[in-house]
């Protein structure tokens, strides 16, 4: 698990991103932010794997999350 500078930025809350399988290089990832509350987590996308170019999340399109 590790949080995504690019998209932090670009939706204005800190955005996770957690492996939904090990070992695999196409290994599907799982993004997630806090919210509504801090102790909430709310799932905001499912994605493969955003290849290693560094405007590759630029590809990624998140969900909304309620309240913000």
């Amino acid at each position: 698990m590790h949080d995504i500078e690019s998209l932090t930025k670009r939706y204005g809350m800190k955005v996770w991103e957690s492996y939904l399988e090990n070992n695999k290089p196409a290994a599907g990832r799982v993004f997630w932010v806090y919210a509504p509350n801090q102790n909430d987590i709310t799932i905001i996308g499912l994605e493969p794997h955003p290849n290693t170019k560094k405007d590759s999340y630029k590809k990624i399109t998140l969900s909304a999350v309620d309240g913000q």
